[in-house]
């Protein structure tokens, strides 16, 4: 999901959660370059829409996928709600940079605004109303603020009326050649 996730993870949660059956329509925000949705985008998965404002990553992704709207920047996707497709997911990796200890880990109070895009994505759930979510973000997260902010973010999961849980993988061990942990 979005930059972090490489695509093989979110594929095994995914083949976890979801009947082999289910037709999936997933609106990805903060899509980066869609390497995901590339490797879910085979029969049972189908991307009907991207949320990506970085203009080099948007033209890889309309390479890929040229007849799916993108809608650029997440903070104003429900002033188009009219042109939103049907989805039965919303799946993305917030930006991690207020979190990552790579970075400066200002968290909600990120000088950039980083550290709420995590709530404009609740909005966008909480409005489209989506089975299913799938949200990736790095292990920082977990401990930020004495894991004050991981806390909130998972309540307000919860009052969108959603059931979780949230496991932390690492991509070396799904066949890829990088030490990349990831909590989803």
């Amino acid at each position: 999901c979005g930059n972090g996730g490489s695509s093989p993870v979110p594929a095994y949660i995914l083949s976890k959660l979801i009947p082999k059956d289910e037709q999936i329509e997933i609106f990805s925000l903060f899509s980066g370059i869609g390497g995901t949705e590339l490797d879910l985008d085979k029969n049972q998965f189908k991307t009907v829409a991207f949320c990506e404002w970085d203009k080099f990553a948007s033209d890889v992704l309309r390479y890929h996928h040229p007849n799916t709207i993108n809608f650029g920047d997440v903070t104003k996707v429900l002033e188009r709600r009219a042109e939103v497709p049907k989805c039965n997911m919303v799946m993305g990796g917030f930006p991690c940079q207020a979190w990552s200890s790579a970075g400066l880990r200002q968290g909600f109070d990120d000088a950039r605004g980083r550290g709420d895009m995590v709530f404009h994505m609740f909005k966008i759930i909480q409005e489209l109303k989506p089975k299913y979510v799938l949200c990736e973000n790095v292990k920082g997260l977990m401990t930020f603020d004495k894991g004050n902010a991981f806390v909130e973010i998972c309540k307000s999961l919860s009052e969108l009326g959603y059931e979780f849980d949230f496991e932390m993988l690492n991509s070396k061990h799904f066949g890829l050649a990088q030490n990349r942990e990831r909590m989803f």
